[in-house]
């Protein structure tokens, strides 16, 4: 409003004016708002009735609300379900229009896959060259396109790259292939490298059908070697007789390698004898090198040092990085890990893994000074390591957070000018689903602060996973709120404080409340002075802890009185035990009689020792799950403990938790109950070693036992040599998060030294072994 007409107005006129102009924005602001939820109403029904087929009725819905972003979703899956009664045009015009979007990309594949079955070449070839898709089915439909349109040659060259794998193709590449097999187009020397990939692979069926296309003699009569030093590669390698070619020499490397994992003393004697007879390029000395290397790593042989330091350092493989660096630590070899660290760590090994290895072995051969200014470098890091490095040189941890700042034009851009908007519109309109999927996609297309900020926007959606692969895809790591997330606390801490009372919810009957607490029913009525008539009503609270009028405890030990009507068979069911068990524990021989008010050990005299904490929990949800309810894992695993569902059901038993379908996983509330119960499991089992307990809940309390026998003692290098890479990683994870969040619950940060313990000698009452670390 100008000067002048202010002056005209005086003081009264102005502020009626002034009143009447935020009258109107208000009208405008709610009016806006009503449109928007008018659009998502009708983009709801929109898309339920294209479920129902009602697709007019659909496009009626969506009609005025064109530059909403739910339009471009509702047409996708008209035009998806309907591909083939629409022109191409309208098809290309959607394609253009979305672009790079998830949906874009969905319909471009759809699309192709029915012009490529309508065998419309030239088309195929125009929507596919637009944006190439880079999954090989894709690539081999347009070879074969190509190849129909008289232009093969062109795509020659990458059609022979595809088809160098040492895996079986898609059948989609068949067309293509044989356009490669016809003429002059495959070369022996092409052949016999896919043979020799096929078989690193193991793949010996894919092996034999290739080798029906070498056209040498030669070969065709060396080839048969391979399946010889396949089946027995030590009569192979002691009757051999090759010519010294370089075809010869990848047999030779395959069957030493076969040889050094079944017999690594007679491997090892075998390459002293072919090395002198045979001319080994560097490559192939060190693909045999490399073997012997991983087999006596596989073993903790010493000898394995000198094969792993003798593989060219052109050579070199991430397998046999990390064998090196494994086996350095197994073995103490300190002045070889000096040698092989003194570059940058390789890509895919942790900088400050590798670092603080090299550190540790420069303090272990004399060279302190170069070791404490490396350990100060690494210990400003906010990692496991970091926090390591920190311990050896007495400091404080360095928990570096950096909270993210976005304010409301940022958060609002990003959603106006990106697919983000259809991933929110789609989250407020229930199509959380569709609405995640969107988000994932689209951070592949974003800028570091896009990622950060779309971090915020899954904050507002109260999704911690992702806000968590925004953060990490963005490398931005500071934000310890947003990384390390406080969820179902509440939840966590009424499984780990000790039951004395409990609040009936919906649903609940005496049998359930009894089964999840391992008491009987009659304990419960009489504890609660319940009638057998008596109805639960929800908030009600009943005792569910007292003292057992047919248990008593002696030491540490329980018993239980015998009654009128016991058998070994009910007492076993009642206390979630073996009725082998109560036989030993009892020595009791099978056929044996009970008397009524005999005494029976129910319980062996080792009792739960070692307690959860809140921080421990949420450290291994944070590692499993990243707080996803639904998570689901290669392994089966689910919820947000990732419980295997065979072990879910025995701890379930064993515990009394109620279980009644394995779909109940994905509720956090059963999730964290058996969760929690497993892994107090393993804590005891493994006397509070907490490292122990975490390997253990990812790769099996057995395997945890079989590696203690080889090795035991300090508690860094048992974990930095665990020969699984996912359970290695999982542990330190594990360790290091427990730490972030005490810092983030406001506890006192326990030292890692402190709080990781000697890995005891296994006993065992056949042989006990020498272990060391």
């Amino acid at each position: 409003m100008s000067l002048k007409i202010i002056r005209k107005l005086g003081t009264v006129g102005t502020f009626a004016l002034l009143a009447n102009l935020l009258t109107v924005q208000i009208q405008l602001t709610s009016a806006a708002e009503t449109n928007l939820k008018e659009a998502r109403s009708d983009f709801k029904k929109a898309l339920k009735a294209q479920r129902l087929g009602r697709y007019n009725q659909a496009t009626s819905l969506i009609a005025r609300h064109q530059n909403h972003p739910l339009y471009g979703y509702v047409k996708y899956y008209d035009l998806r379900r309907r591909l083939g009664r629409y022109p191409s045009e309208k098809i290309n015009s959607f394609l253009k229009t979305e672009g790079n979007s998830r949906i874009g990309q969905n319909l471009r594949k759809s699309w192709l896959i029915r012009l490529h079955k309508g065998r419309r070449w030239k088309e195929f070839i125009a929507v596919y060259q637009n944006q190439p898709i880079s999954e090989i089915e894709m690539r081999c439909r347009n070879f074969e396109a190509k190849v129909k349109i008289g232009q093969g040659i062109s795509v020659l060259q990458d059609i022979k790259n595809t088809w160098l794998s040492g895996t079986s193709l898609p059948k989609q590449c068949d067309p293509a292939f044989s356009f490669l097999y016809s003429g002059n187009n495959l070369e022996d020397y092409l052949v016999w490298e896919r043979i020799k990939m096929a078989h690193a692979k193991n793949n010996t069926s894919l092996a034999n059908y290739l080798a029906r296309y070498l056209e040498e003699r030669r070969l065709i009569k060396l080839h048969g070697n391979w399946q010889i030093a396949r089946r027995s590669p030590n009569r192979f390698l002691k009757k051999q007789n090759l010519p010294d070619t370089s075809e010869a020499r990848d047999i030779l490397a395959y069957g030493l390698a076969r040889l050094s994992r079944s017999d690594f003393e007679k491997a090892i004697k075998m390459w002293d004898r072919l090395s002198k007879k045979f001319r080994f390029l560097p490559k192939e000395q060190s693909v045999v090198m490399a073997a012997l290397g991983v087999a006596g790593t596989a073993k903790q042989d010493r000898r394995a040092l000198k094969f792993l330091d003798l593989v060219d350092e052109k050579f070199i493989t991430r397998k046999v990085e990390l064998n090196r660096l494994s086996l350095g630590i197994f073995l103490k070899a300190w002045p070889e890990l000096v040698k092989w660290t003194n570059k940058d760590a390789p890509s895919d090994i942790s900088r400050s893994r590798w670092q603080y290895w090299r550190a540790f072995a420069l303090k272990e051969v004399g060279r302190s000074t170069e070791s404490r200014l490396l350990l100060t470098e690494i210990a400003k890091r906010r990692d496991y390591h970091g926090f390591l490095a920190a311990d050896m040189l007495g400091t404080a941890y360095q928990f570096n957070n950096d909270p993210i700042a976005v304010n409301r034009e940022e958060m609002d851009d990003l959603i106006k000018t990106s697919n983000y908007n259809r991933a929110n519109e789609l989250f407020l309109i229930g199509r959380k689903l569709e609405a995640k999927r969107e988000f994932f996609h689209e951070l592949g297309r974003s800028s570091d602060r896009q990622l950060e900020i779309a971090a915020k926007l899954a904050e507002v959606w109260k999704w911690p996973k992702g806000s968590i692969f925004a953060l990490g895809k963005a490398s931005s790591y500071n934000d310890l709120a947003l990384r390390f997330p406080l969820r179902f606390i509440d939840k966590i801490r009424e499984e780990l404080t000790p039951k004395t009372k409990y609040v009936v919810k919906r649903g609940d009957s005496l049998w359930r409340i009894s089964n999840k607490f391992g008491i009987s029913i009659s304990q419960l009525r009489k504890w609660n002075k319940l009638r057998k008539n008596s109805i639960l009503h929800p908030g009600q609270k009943l005792v569910v802890k007292g003292k057992s009028d047919s248990t008593i405890s002696k030491n540490g030990v329980a018993y239980y009185r015998v009654r009128k009507g016991d058998s070994l068979w009910k007492i076993s069911r009642k206390f979630n035990i073996s009725m082998r068990e109560l036989r030993d524990w009892n020595h009791m021989r099978s056929g044996r009689f009970l008397k009524i008010g005999q005494r029976l050990r129910i319980g062996r005299k080792k009792n739960r020792k070692f307690k959860l904490s809140l921080p421990r929990v949420l450290a291994i949800i944070r590692a499993e799950s990243a707080f996803d309810p639904y998570a689901r894992s290669a392994a089966n695993a689910r919820g947000l403990m990732q419980i295997i569902p065979s072990t879910a059901r025995l701890t379930a038993r064993k515990h009394g938790i109620y279980l009644r379908r394995i779909k109940d996983l994905y509720q956090p509330e059963k999730s964290i109950a058996i969760g929690t119960a497993y892994l107090a499991d393993m804590l005891n089992d493994f006397d509070g070693n907490f490292a122990m307990a975490a390997a253990a809940y990812n790769a099996g309390p057995r395997r945890i036992k079989r590696w203690q026998k080889k090795r035991c003692g300090d508690p860094r290098m048992w974990i930095d040599s665990i020969p699984i890479t996912e359970t290695r990683r999982y542990v330190r994870r594990a360790i290091f998060y427990s730490r972030i969040y005490e810092w983030r619950l406001g506890l006192p940060v326990k030292k890692i030294e402190k709080e990781i313990r000697m890995i005891p000698q296994h006993v065992d009452k056949l042989k006990t072994k020498e272990c060391w670390l």
